[in-house]
């Protein structure tokens, strides 16, 4: 006796029970609470008829729905890995700039040569926000930047 709703995919089980008794209600529940990238799993411990249809309907939607009502959520957003890569002369620029769009820093390292030194910052930001940060630097460094797109990751 389950139901999932993820995004636009879901799917609901009675787990014979009286066919529309379980799976049905547990989806209502789930679509009324609002939460996404959930299952709900039930168990019934009294067995027999007394409940009637009727009362199995009330009894899984509505245990269902207090369940998703207490429960602790979380905001997943998908996030995007970013490479920078530019001399030591942008570091002024870029740094405001990560922090203004909330990246998160993840790992830099510094390579100095006689002929020029330079920077790479690998970043972690929300996907949404990374169009925008690409085009500040790009910005902000002239052209001097460059910058390069890993995978794509949920938090």
């Amino acid at each position: 006796m389950k139901g999932t709703w993820i995004k636009e995919r879901y799917r609901v089980s009675d787990g014979g029970e009286p066919g529309g008794t379980a799976g049905r209600p547990i989806y209502a529940a789930i679509e009324n609470s609002g939460v996404d990238g959930v299952m709900v799993v039930v168990r019934r411990y009294f067995g027999g008829t007394k409940l009637g249809t009727g009362g199995l309907v009330r009894a899984y939607g509505g245990i269902a729905a207090d369940c998703l009502k207490d429960a602790p959520t979380h905001i997943v957003k998908a996030k995007i890995s970013l490479v920078l890569k530019f001399g030591f002369d942008h570091l002024g620029a870029v740094y405001p700039l990560l922090q203004l769009h909330g990246a998160e820093n993840i790992k830099e390292s510094y390579d100095e040569d006689d002929e020029s030194s330079s920077v790479e910052i690998q970043l972690s930001l929300d996907a949404g926000r990374a169009d925008e940060l690409e085009s500040s630097l790009t910005n902000a460094c002239r052209g001097g930047i460059t910058i390069q797109r890993a995978t794509t990751t949920n938090s």
